[in-house]
């Protein structure tokens, strides 16, 4: 179900319409509270910028209003709906090592393909190989 959003918008903020509509977003609010009990304040002059005890925001929703930019209450439960929009799945950083493995030529072992020491001198391939095994 929709949260009703219609109160903030309203420029009587003496009418029952609007203290219910903001003593209905506090009861939701209570839950995001820290744990001394600060809230994101959603008035037009905090802007979420500024954390107050319940009655402190409470007083500047009434006095200031409420930030009609504030659409999608995220810091008051609401989840933010994304739509149209793939979400970005970020790959494991093991799926990431595994890919820049395959890159260098460094097979499960963690040691150096033959084919990469073209170019080198033997011994320094030797070298090169047993550094890798200390690893």
């Amino acid at each position: 179900m929709p949260i009703d959003k219609s109160w903030t918008y309203l420029r009587n903020r003496l009418s029952d319409e609007y203290w219910n509509g903001l003593s209905a977003f506090i009861d939701v609010a209570k839950n995001y509270a820290t744990s001394i009990g600060h809230i994101n304040c959603p008035c037009v002059k905090c802007r979420n910028h500024e954390m107050h005890l319940v009655e402190t925001m409470r007083a500047h929703i009434h006095r200031f209003g409420f930030d009609p930019l504030y659409s999608t209450w995220i810091h008051h439960g609401e989840v933010e709906a994304v739509s149209g929009v793939d979400p970005i799945v970020n790959q494991p950083v093991d799926e990431m090592f595994a890919v820049l493995e395959d890159v260098a030529g460094i097979n499960d072992d963690n040691k150096m393909l033959d084919e990469t020491h073209v170019g080198l001198e033997d011994a320094q391939y030797t070298e090169f190989k047993d550094l890798l095994s200390e690893l």
